[in-house]
């Protein structure tokens, strides 16, 4: 068994888990409510409170944390990718390459939060912000797995997926 992390198979369960998650929840919503909330009726009415009540403590505590959070954010970034690029750590690319989308994902939403909150939107403007919050999830999801995939050719050359699945 290699310990090298992107022919290691638990790097890549683990990321599926992860932007699984992610991609799962939009600002704490159930997606499974989202979907049901379009068709109307009272899952609607459901998806409007938890989606209100949700927008508004996430606003508050950004409010309260978004200076600190965003400077250890970066700093931890940062230390991952200088580590990263000067010990040539395929682990901490690794982690760079899931975390980084993920930060930038953050930051996106806790712009789209402080929006919605000062502009209060309507049912159907919920259902657009939460729709786009939920494409964006599903591109940086994208992007990470396909920056994975790509860090793994360019350090392991064009027979890395045979490696990978010899870890299975």
């Amino acid at each position: 068994m290699t310990h090298a992390t992107f022919l290691s198979p638990w790097y890549w369960v683990f990321g599926v888990l992860f932007w699984g998650l992610v991609c799962n929840y939009t600002f704490g919503v159930p997606n499974e409510l989202f979907v049901r909330a379009r068709r109307g009726g009272e899952d609607a009415a459901l998806f409007e409170r938890f989606a209100r009540r949700n927008l508004s403590l996430f606003a508050r505590t950004i409010r309260r944390r978004a200076g600190f959070a965003a400077g250890a954010g970066a700093f931890v970034l940062a230390l991952l990718g200088t580590y990263a690029w000067r010990s040539g750590s395929e682990a901490a690319l690794g982690l760079l390459i899931l975390l980084a989308p993920a930060a930038a994902l953050s930051a996106w939403g806790g712009l789209a939060i402080m929006r919605a909150a000062e502009a209060s939107p309507g049912r159907d403007g919920l259902l657009r912000l939460f729709e786009r919050a939920r494409l964006w999830s599903a591109a940086a999801a994208v992007f990470s797995m396909l920056a994975a995939a790509s860090a793994a050719g360019a350090r392991h050359g064009p027979g890395w997926t045979d490696a990978l699945l010899r870890g299975f």
